[in-house]
């Protein structure tokens, strides 16, 4: 849940900053040793600005992860939104063909949910 909750943050951060003019690359630099600074800023947010989703994690397996989280959520009658929307994410990234990528690639899905470009 933190790895596909924060991958797809950091992805809606990149093409906020994009659709507003900045340069992502620079913006994920200035966030990098602040209190945004992750891993996953720093390496999937990498992959996503070079669009190099040769998959470390394959989204298919998030997928699997985020898919095991909503039914234990559920067994235990709790509503986690934010959890409930990033699953969701990954498994329209895998109806779009997407799932043999690197779940970094959720920007790719993200991009194609705004109309931007995705290749």
């Amino acid at each position: 849940m933190i790895v596909a909750n924060t991958i797809a943050t950091v992805a809606e951060a990149l093409l906020l900053v994009e659709r507003g003019g900045a340069d992502p690359a620079q913006v994920r630099q200035a966030l990098m040793g602040g209190f945004a600074d992750s891993t996953i800023l720093d390496v999937h947010g990498q992959r996503m600005l070079e669009e190099s989703f040769v998959p470390g994690g394959a989204a298919k397996w998030q997928y699997k992860d985020t898919q095991t989280a909503m039914a234990q959520m559920s067994r235990l009658s709790l509503d986690l939104p934010m959890s409930r929307q990033a699953d969701a994410l990954f498994g329209d990234m895998l109806a779009h063909g997407d799932g043999e990528l690197d779940h970094s690639a959720l920007i790719r899905e993200l991009r194609r949910r705004n109309d931007m470009p995705v290749d």
